[in-house]
Order: structure tokens, then sequence, then C-alpha cells
């Protein structure tokens, strides 16, 4: 009697702890994955209302021309031209087309190129913070994670501007998680399809920026050391390593090959070499990690720390972290993806003329990069119990400086985007569509009024205000136009015009005034005239 009473009790002690216990199947053993959704809603709305004035820097006025062209010529070509170009449109290029083809896809549907700016934005960037936080199993690091690429999008300035960081990042984010997701999965055809998945994104990354490049030898250098513990690990690394670069020379190889065939260089016009000291170089990088970046990668860094420390000690809190191999292969990668940003950005800086000193701009992918590492080694802790159960009103509070804190900076910063002008409302009524502009950063010309411009400005321009060059190129592309006019403010010194106009006149060219317009500066309320020369051979 004993016994049977014993070994009832036994029974329903067990039985006791098996409903207490769910079996890993079990639906409420599996984490909620519905926050996933919640937040893509909630960041696309909050971006559909943060961008919904987009603004254009010079490289966006670039951007929107070669989609415009794109979509009248079916050609990946600019009319915004130069005393270098070789072809008319000019099918060299400073920048890989990969932004402005998203442009045009929208533009395609009627929509301006401010409306096409604001949809590429949102859906980019939202794509970003998703890719960034979709793969965490618990919603209490998806929405650190989520505020802390808000607070950098923001903080850095990309959200509003008609830039191509956008599906730069996305693209970026997918091929380090599709690789860490190579060389986690055990099988070498599933690592395979993958990998080649992460090349081709990658591949993405550098059509929309040249920097992207470097993706692809972190990508393989993180596949190649990733620890794994299996007895297969070499043969799941050659798996996913070898797609992942033939997925990368399938997107990127075509288009070096047309710019090689074309133009003779492989990414854009040849630069001349830096004049700027190594050490402000090096100080562009500090001051924009001190500003931009450090409080979030002290405060992120500090947390994973703690945390992985935590459960590293504490065995209670194995749980529903992702796999380790995937986590430890996305950090090492990320933070590879990191380092090789920032490098690339100081080289071409040491060796080249660029425009401006490198700034939050330049190093936003690495910060984005170091910011998944962080999160990938959250990952392997577990926050406390009901961390948005009982701390949800603390989370908001702590959440709401980071969100409103970027947006309010982002409307009080100055509007970067060229003003239509008096000069611009001149052209459009006089002159033809085929007539060509001659003048010193002259883009906002064709911005506003679709006139093809010959211009200068960049570092690897000659001044338009040559008159030898400016002959030549007319002798071999005028036929290419009709009226040619020149721009000379009259903020020049009337000695310089003069000599200027001399120039002209000895080689070859007659010049004669047309029109002295009234007008002031694009980027400010400086007001002076601008004299309109009508150039002719």
């Amino acid at each position: 009697m004993w016994a049977r009473a014993a070994k009832r009790t036994r029974k329903m002690a067990t039985g006791a702890t098996e409903q207490a216990l769910p079996s890993p199947t079990a639906p409420e053993a599996r984490p909620d994955r519905r926050w996933v959704l919640w937040l893509a809603l909630s960041v696309a709305v909050l971006l559909a209302v943060a961008c919904r004035h987009m603004q254009f820097s010079p490289d966006s006025v670039h951007y929107a021309d070669i989609a415009r062209t794109l979509l009248g010529q079916h050609t990946v070509a600019t009319y915004h031209l130069t005393l270098n170009t070789e072809r008319i449109p000019d099918p060299l290029l400073y920048w890989p087309p990969g932004y402005p083809l998203a442009l045009a896809a929208v533009m395609a549907t009627g929509a301006s190129v401010q409306t096409a700016a604001w949809v590429v934005a949102v859906i980019a960037w939202t794509a970003t913070l998703v890719l960034l936080v979709c793969w965490l199993p618990r919603a209490e690091w998806g929405l650190l994670g989520a505020v802390a690429g808000i607070y950098l999008i923001f903080v850095c300035g990309m959200a509003f501007r008609a830039w191509s960081e956008g599906p730069y990042s996305a693209l970026m984010i997918g091929s380090l998680v599709c690789l860490a997701a190579a060389v986690a999965s055990g099988d070498g055809h599933r690592a395979a399809w993958l990998g080649l998945g992460a090349g081709a994104l990658a591949g993405g990354a550098a059509m929309c920026r040249y920097p992207g490049i470097v993706i692809i030898p972190a990508l393989g250098l993180a596949a190649l050391v990733a620890p794994l513990r299996r007895d297969n690990a070499q043969a799941i690394r050659r798996s996913a390593v070898l797609p992942m670069v033939g997925g990368a020379a399938l997107i990127v190889g075509p288009w070096i090959a047309r710019n090689l065939w074309l133009t003779g260089v492989a990414f854009g016009p040849q630069r001349p070499p830096s004049e700027r000291p190594l050490m402000s170089i090096i100080s562009a990088l500090g001051a924009s990690v001190y500003l931009d970046f450090g409080a979030v990668l002290l405060a992120l860094l500090f947390a994973a720390v703690g945390y992985h420390a935590l459960r590293t000690d504490n065995p209670e809190c194995e749980g529903d972290a992702p796999d380790r191999s995937f986590l430890t292969t996305l950090a090492l990668a990320a933070l590879l993806c990191a380092a090789a940003h920032v490098a690339i950005v100081l080289l071409a800086h040491i060796l080249w003329q660029v425009d401006e000193p490198p700034d939050k701009r330049h190093f936003f992918p690495a910060y984005l990069c170091a910011l998944l590492a962080g999160l990938a080694l959250i990952a392997m802790a577990r926050p406390p119990e009901g961390a948005l159960r009982r701390r949800w009103p603390i989370v908001l509070l702590l959440a709401l400086p980071l969100v409103i804190g970027p947006m309010m900076a982002g409307m009080a910063s100055r509007d970067v985007t060229p003003q239509r002008t008096a000069l611009e409302d001149w052209v459009e009524a006089t002159t033809g569509d085929e007539d060509l502009i001659i003048g010193h950063r002259a883009w906002p010309v064709r911005f506003y009024t679709g006139r093809p411009v010959l211009q200068s400005g960049q570092a690897t321009d000659p001044s338009v205000y040559d008159g030898a060059r400016v002959a030549a190129f007319l002798r071999r592309f005028g036929g290419r136009f009709g009226a040619a006019y020149l721009l000379l403010p009259d903020l020049i010194p009337k000695a310089e015009r003069r000599s200027i106009l001399d120039g002209y006149e000895q080689a070859g060219l007659q010049v004669q005034e047309t029109a002295d317009v009234p007008t002031r500066e694009h980027d400010g309320p400086r007001e002076f005239v601008m004299r309109v020369y009508r150039v002719s051979r």
C-alpha cells in the first residue's frame, strides 16, 4: 500500500513538473516574434513623418540627374558635364548607380524626385532597422537596438537627406546577417545559398557606395576565422565563402566592365593628391566618434559586457538566445566591417583630394556595424524577466530623448537644398531645352530647369573659365546642343571677368552679353547680379 502511494505521489509530481516546464516544441516556449512586425510599422510611421521634407545636397542633385537621365534616355549617365567629359551624356560617374536606380524606379510611377527620395528613405531606413534587430529573440533587445539605430540615423543627418546611405545600410546589414546565418547553418548546401545571398547583398551595397567593396573581404575573413565547434566546420566555411565571392562578382562585375569599356577607368574620375594634413584627418575621426557615437557606443558595450558576463556565470540564464556560432560570426563580421570602413575612409582622404574632410556621414557605416556587433553580444544574455512588462514606463522615458532629440536636431539643422532663384526662372523662360549652360557650380540650374550644364566645382573638375578648353569642348560637342550661355556673377571682380572673356575670345569664341539677372545665392541670402553671355563659335 505504501509503495503504491509513493508511486502515485511520484507520478503526480512528475506530471506537475511537465506542466510547469513546457516542452521546447510547445507554442508558449517559442519567442513571440510579433514585436518585429509592430516595430517595423512603428519605425515606418516615425520615418514617414520625420523625413517628409527631404533635403538635397549637391550630391543629391547629381543622383537626381542620373535618375532623370535613366528614365528619359534609358542610359546610366549624367548631363552634369565637365571639361573632361568624353561622351554626351557623360557615363563617367562619381558614384555607382544603385541609389539613382532606386529613385528612378519610384519616379517611373509619375512621382517627383522629392517624393521618390522620401519613399526610398522610408523604405530603406525601415529595412535597415528591422534587419538590425529582427534576428534578436527578445523584444527588449530589439527595442534597445532600434532606439540606438534611430539615434544614429538622425544624429548623423541621414534620414532627411537624399543620400545613398539608406539603401547602402540596408544591404550592408543584410549581407552581414546573411553570412552569419550561412556559417551557422551547419549544412553545406544551405550555407552555399546563404553565402551567395550575402555576396549579392554586399555587391548591391557596393553599387550604392564604392566603399562598400570593403564589405566583401570583411565577410570572407569573418567566415574563415569564426570559431565553429563542428566536425564539418572547414567545409561549411568553404561552402559559404566561395559562393559569397561569386555573388558579389555577379553584381559588381558588370558595372566595372561597363566602366572600363566606356571610360577606361573602373570606378570614377581620377583625383589629385591629397593636400589635407594627416593629423586633421585623424582628429576628424576622433571628433566624430566623440560627438556622434561615443555615448551610445559606450553604453551599449558596457551593457553587452555586463550581461554577457552575467549569463556566463549563471547557468540558469541559458535560454532563448540565438545560436552562439551565429552570434559570434555576426559580431566578428560586424567589427571587421566597421574597421574596414574606417580604414578605407582614412586611406581615401590621405591619398586623394576629397572635397570635404571626413565627418559623421563618412564614418556612419562603421558606427552602424559597431552597433550591430554590440547587439550580437547582448543577444547572448537574457534580460530581467518581464523587463518590458514591469519597466515599460522607464523604457519609454529613456527612449523618448533618443528619438525626439535627433528629430529636433534634424529640424533645427540648416537645410542644404539649393533654393530656386531668379536665375533659374530666367533660364527656363529664355533658353531652350537643348541649350547648354556654362557656369561654376551650376548644378542647381540643371536641377530646376532640366538644361544640360557644363560646370566645375568638384576637386577633379577643370575650371569652366578656361576659354581654350571650353572652345575645344564646343568644337567636339557643340552640335549636340543649341545655344551656349556663360554665367559670370558680378561677385567676381571686374578685371577678372574681363580676363575670362578675353580668354574666350582668344580661343576663337564669340561672347555677347545677353542679360543681367538680379538673383541671390542658392544657399544663402546674399544678392548679386548674374551676367549672362551667349557663347558661339
